[in-house]
């Protein structure tokens, strides 16, 4: 190692062990009163020198949080008792592993058989009694052995909508595959593939086979095959006890895969572990919680902002800040055709809590069972997108394209005092944000319209972060300050065009300066929006987590790097952070097959000399902080990855600290709880199922914790989890 390497690691390890010192010691004192508690403490209020927004405070820790180590929402029935094995049983006994997200991963499977032509191909390979066949290790069908197969991220040749048995992975044929601009030049091909089920109980399902070609066989009887991915699962009836699943798998000139998925039947009903109250929301939204004293705030689409009482969950009040909304009075006029829908619109918000109240419950039953309910939320949105368009047509200024996650991805940011929020967005260069103010009591105390700002391709997800006395907001290819008083623009910064606005900004002290760190570009001081760096690790997506007065990242250009720098007091208008590391990303974590399996969207998470890491395809990547060199990668089989872009599920959020251990989560609402350190060690694994059509709505909230509640956000409801025995 360099002198220099030597210097900036020994200063890294100081600064940590500072840190993790500081970390367990009390804050400044607060309002000359009592002094501030740590994040996850019920004691914690956020305050003008320690705002809360976008992870909490942006470390994503919560050190004196306490919440329960295992939770659920899972269907009723006999869905969640089934288990699967690729082997044939020997006894009727229980066994196999649990489904994953209702996904069969584990195969017995023989091949390959030749066959004549594509069309006739599952007839050509004939005369063998499929109805018959229970294969196990070691049988043989037309002199090909049958073997286990596990499907694995690891083990796919391409990025299907989901993970596939890939039969041309495995018989060496990926690649006469099709692939873009190259067509495929496979034979006719056939294999089988064989999984057992266990179900502890009898019941219906619903099984979706997905395949280049194939046959389906349950317990011997025929299964249908939709004939296209979006055309209902077809119902299957599981015995008590082993069943029999047979698929019969042909290729294409094109690829040769298969994949089953099962879930419950409709209107199952659900049963909960751990769940305290969940409050249905008012529209969806990929925004995360924040905690302020006894309140919880939260936003739904298109541009709603809802207060929750964190004890029982009641919805103390909503509101709704529209482009109309967030105009003066006296520029209004032009809109008189949205005049009577704004109107409409605050009547139903006042109104709302009500029936919000209503239906919140344990296990989500009333919501989902009230219809006026769920016709009122439809309204409420309508109205809010009617607004919208119906100004977009009238003045190009307010005109938008859809944002890719929705309206409300920013998450709130709060000094204890008032509550700050930023909407809407666009794409593709068209589109603009609203922000607005609110006291705790739910009145608005200012809202800005910014105008059109160049949006980015994938939309407008960034939170705006308090710096001092302004609000920092990136709104497409402008930075934006705001006067935290008033909403008066106190300065203003045109970026490069169509910045891709992922990454939210952070507030940090450089010396005794209030900065601002822009991910995308750089940093800015908070007073005038003096640019003192331009960035050399941009990163467009993922947000880089602070720990004191060090960022730690990792960069998303081509050549990713992982880094960890210093911010250190500027000399007038010039900020040089001082790296302690900058290595290649590919010297550190684990790279898999997929077109975006090796995205890295959310944040790092530093605890005790170690940073975590996960990739979009579910790969945990450890790291020692000092040297910035891999501890350990894992790679997390039971979440779900991402493959595709058009199939969003994957690992999108970073993980937490949730006082003693740390969270991890995937899409779909599954949360692996590991111990920290330098091993990796799994201690529960807890899902909350949310079906609507059949299918797992997607989540890519950040929780929140306090005590020994965590609170987490879905598309439908606001949970508050949190362990009903005595702790």
């Amino acid at each position: 190692m360099s002198l220099a390497a030597g210097l900036a690691s020994a200063l890294l390890a100081a600064t940590l062990t500072a840190l993790t010192a500081a970390a367990a010691a009390p804050a400044a004192p607060r309002d000359n009163a009592e002094a501030a508690a740590p994040l996850g403490s019920a004691d914690f209020r956020p305050t003008p020198d320690h705002p809360i927004g976008w992870r909490g405070d942006g470390t994503g820790r919560y050190p004196a949080a306490d919440p329960p180590l295992e939770w659920f929402r899972r269907p009723k029935g006999a869905f969640p008792s089934i288990r699967v094995q690729a082997v044939r049983p020997k006894t009727d006994a229980p066994g196999g592993q649990p489904l994953n997200m209702g996904t069969i991963r584990e195969w017995l499977v023989a091949g390959p058989l030749d066959a004549k032509d594509y069309g006739t191909a599952l007839e050509d390979a004939g005369g063998i009694d499929e109805a018959a066949l229970r294969p196990t290790l070691g049988d043989q069908t037309r002199g090909k052995p049958w073997k286990p197969m596990h499907v694995s991220v690891a083990k796919q040749s391409q990025s299907w909508s989901r993970l596939v048995l890939d039969l041309a992975l495995a018989y060496g044929k990926e690649d006469k595959q099709a692939w873009q601009n190259h067509a495929g030049t496979l034979e006719p091909l056939v294999a089988y593939a064989c999984a057992y089920l266990y179900a502890a109980e009898e019941g219906q399902v619903r099984l979706r086979i997905e395949a280049s070609k194939a046959k389906t066989w349950l317990n011997g009887r025929p299964l249908k095959i939709p004939a296209n991915p979006y055309e209902a699962a077809p119902a299957a009836e599981l015995r008590q006890g082993w069943n029999r699943l047979l698929v019969k798998v042909a290729s294409s000139q094109e690829n040769w895969h298969v994949s089953a998925l099962i879930s419950p039947p409709p209107e199952t009903g659900y049963e909960t572990k751990n769940i305290l109250w969940m409050t249905p929301m008012p529209g969806p939204s990929w925004g995360s919680p924040i905690i302020v004293g006894p309140r919880v705030f939260i936003n739904a689409d298109e541009g709603t902002l809802l207060c929750v009482d964190k004890q029982d969950g009641r919805v103390l009040w909503t509101r709704s800040t529209t482009f109309y909304h967030a105009l003066p009075a006296k520029d209004r006029g032009k809109f008189s055709a949205v005049a009577a829908k704004a109107r409409q619109l605050d009547e139903l918000m006042d109104a709302l809590p009500a029936d919000l109240n209503a239906a919140v419950s344990m296990d989500g039953a009333k919501a989902e069972a009230d219809a006026a309910l769920q016709a009122k939320i439809k309204r409420k949105i309508e109205l809010e997108r009617d607004i919208r368009e119906t100004m977009g047509k009238t003045d190009r200024a307010f005109k938008t394209w859809n944002n890719d996650r929705g309206w409300t991805t920013p998450t709130p940011v709060s000094d204890g005092q008032h509550v700050y929020v930023a909407f809407y967005g666009g794409i593709k260069g068209i589109g603009a944000n609203v922000l607005a103010c609110y006291a705790l009591d739910g009145k608005c105390r200012w809202s800005r319209f910014t105008g059109q700002t160049e949006i980015g391709e994938h939309g407008q997800h960034a939170t705006p972060a308090l710096s001092g006395d302004r609000l920092v907001h990136l709104s497409g290819s402008t930075l934006f300050a705001y006067e935290k008083a008033t909403g008066k623009i106190a300065w203003q910064q045109p970026t490069r065009p169509f910045v891709v606005t992922g990454a939210s900004p952070l507030a940090l002290k450089a010396g005794g300066v209030d900065v601002v760190l822009l991910p995308q570009l750089g940093i800015f001081r908070t007073t005038d929006g003096a640019q003192l760096w331009k960035s050399s690790v941009t990163n467009e997506i993922n947000t880089p987590a602070p720990v004191g007065n060090i960022v730690c990242g990792i960069s998303d250009a081509t050549a990713a790097a992982l880094y960890a720098m210093e911010i250190l007091p500027p000399a007038g208008d010039v900020l040089k952070p001082a790296f302690l590391f900058h290595t290649p990303w590919q010297d550190v974590g684990l790279k898999l097959p997929g077109t975006f399996s090796n995205g890295m969207i959310g944040s790092p998470l530093y605890h005790e000399g170690l940073l975590y890491l996960v990739s979009q395809g579910g790969v945990l990547t450890v790291v020692d902080a000092r040297t910035g060199k891999a501890v350990y990668n894992q790679l997390l089989e039971s979440l779900e990855p991402r493959l595709t872009w058009v199939f969003h599920v994957g690992i999108c959020t970073g993980p937490t600290l949730a006082g003693k251990y740390i969270h991890i989560r995937d899409d779909q609402s599954q949360t692996l709880v590991i111990a920290p350190g330098r091993q990796y060690a799994e201690l529960a694994k807890n899902v909350l199922w949310e079906l609507r059509d059949g299918s797992q709505q997607e989540a890519q909230s950040n929780p929140c914790y306090e005590g020994g509640r965590m609170y987490y956000r879905t598309q439908g409801y606001l949970y508050c989890i949190g362990s009903t025995a005595p702790r």
